[in-house]
């Protein structure tokens, strides 16, 4: 079965990955599989507008870590201890060039981003011309935190230095909303509008000559160009080698050998793991960056709702450790610190709920006195 669909409508050329019960993980065909049919559609004077989507959950969950992590054996993301940079690098410049068939390509591209699009999902999103996202999808580069460099290097080129160093630095995953009023992508819709407005805009372009849309995409890219993305993009994909290959990339490989991907991923993008020191933290390290606070251990629910005392503002559950609040992915303590001020565990608790119960009692019910927790900022109580 082919792993990235093609489709003639019109005037308009539809792409469409297709490995739905992985996500749309990108494996070892799905790149040169997405460069010929959009080479196809470059190469067909009829079709005016490219429609890039992913079948299923996800627009594409990224490179698929149970084949190139969770395996034992050398292959082309992880060669072990014998890495050959130059070999690696010939596999990703590879890949890159085929999702940069994208940018290259005469015709717009429009990106449908719904789920997610995160890892080398994010590369491909961000090389069409133009990306809608889903109001509750998410994007985002999370291995940056360990094991990986974005080897398209768009974020910088989309956003601009400070909040690509923002999105990079910390690894963490930007909802639609906050994607689009940052710039990173073109707009945000509700899920159940999304396919509205990216037909609408493939409408507006396919009545456009195919000439007048190359000509403003070869001028508008050259522009970006003439900054150095090639210089950019090269050194990307060597450090993206680099990063899968440091001790801490090949802890983290180890890692994920050890107790599944899914487990080493949430440790990672969490930051509740030291790949340094290859071993979670403890309790008196100065690692521990905010409160230790697990809602599940906690009876909250992922999905569940955390109300504000004396606020109208939730905040809604996303992960054992992660909220959303006021659009952004973030935690319990840089969201009281936006919302009171306060960064002391037990002001933090005290101030949210979670049906009608004060997270300060949940918490001292799971882990004791809130004067016996640590600190957000690492020392004792």
């Amino acid at each position: 079965m082919p792993k990235v669909l093609y489709e003639k409508d019109g005037r308009i050329g539809r792409i469409t990955l297709n490995r739905p019960e992985k996500l749309n993980a990108i494996d070892e065909d799905m790149p040169g599989e997405l460069a010929a049919a959009v080479g196809e559609a470059g190469s067909d004077p009829g079709i005016h507008v490219i429609v890039l989507s992913g079948k299923g959950k996800a627009f594409c969950g990224g490179y698929d870590l149970s084949a190139y992590a969770e395996c034992e054996d050398p292959n082309s993301v992880f060669q072990g201890q014998n890495w050959d940079p130059l070999k690696d690098y010939a596999f990703m410049w590879k890949n890159t060039q085929q999702f940069m068939s994208l940018w290259r390509c005469p015709k717009p591209v429009l990106c449908k981003v719904h789920g997610f699009a995160v890892g080398g999902g994010s590369d491909i999103a961000l090389c069409a011309d133009m990306v809608f996202m889903a109001e509750t999808a998410r994007i985002g580069y999370m291995s940056s935190r360990v094991w990986g460099c974005p080897t398209t290097a768009m974020w910088v080129y989309r956003v601009g230095p400070e909040k690509a160093k923002r999105i990079l630095f910390t690894g963490d995953q930007i909802g639609g909303a906050e994607a689009a009023e940052m710039g990173l992508v073109l707009k945000a819709a509700p899920e159940d509008r999304l396919d509205e407005e990216v037909e609408a805009m493939a409408d507006r372009l396919a009545s456009v000559p195919v000439n007048q849309l190359a000509m403003q995409k070869m001028v508008i890219n050259q522009a970006v160009e003439a900054t150095g993305l090639a210089g950019t993009q090269q050194l990307a994909t060597l450090l993206d080698g680099i990063a899968r290959h440091t001790p801490e990339g090949q802890n983290f490989k180890r890692r994920v050998e050890a107790v599944g991907w899914r487990q080493a991923v949430q440790e990672r993008d969490e930051g509740t793991f030291d790949w340094t020191e290859n071993r979670p933290p403890s309790r008196n390290e100065g690692m521990r960056r905010r409160p230790h606070i697990n809602y599940e251990e906690m009876g909250i629910p992922i999905g569940s709702t955390l109300h504000a005392v004396g606020y109208t503002e939730t905040a809604e559950v996303l992960s054992p450790r992660k909220i959303m609040f006021r659009g952004e992915e973030t935690y319990l303590l840089p969201a009281t610190r936006k919302l009171t001020g306060k960064k002391h565990i037990s002001d933090i608790c005290k101030y949210w709920t979670y049906n009608g119960e004060s997270l300060s009692d949940l918490y001292t019910m799971t882990y004791g006195e809130l004067g016996e927790g640590p600190r957000s900022d690492g020392r004792s109580s």
